[in-house]
């Protein structure tokens, strides 16, 4: 598809039906463009990701159907605890790669659970 790029889908379990979870890795360090919310209340891979936005990344995580706002310390958690998993997985530094969430009106908790299953069956 795209040289030194490589994407995989999975049906994680977020929707009830579907690919639900994307991911694409790069073969070199990208620097990317990120556009936050001006909005007060921030989801989790917001918070996760302002944190390394000065750093090139080898890989972009990007759920669809779970806005993974309004979790609290629980849903930074278990992102960066998904950020490493994948960063073992891919073999590359958790400073490495972001993460995203296609918008969803309701107040939706990704299960680490469920992610990180489907990411390790299918590494």
């Amino acid at each position: 598809m795209i040289n030194g790029i490589m994407f995989a889908g999975y049906a994680s379990g977020i929707k009830a039906a579907g690919l639900d979870l994307g991911l694409a890795v790069f073969k070199e360090p990208m620097n990317c463009l990120s556009l936050y919310t001006r909005n007060k209340i921030k989801a989790a891979h917001i918070i996760h990701d302002k944190t390394i936005e000065a750093n090139p990344v080898r890989a972009l995580l990007v759920n669809s159907g779970c806005a993974n706002a309004c979790t609290g310390k629980d849903g930074i958690s278990d992102l960066k605890v998904i950020a490493g998993e994948l960063s073992n997985i891919i073999g590359v530094n958790d400073c490495q790669q972001t993460n995203s969430s296609a918008p969803y009106r309701g107040y939706v908790k990704i299960s680490k659970a469920m992610v990180l299953n489907r990411l390790h069956s299918q590494s």
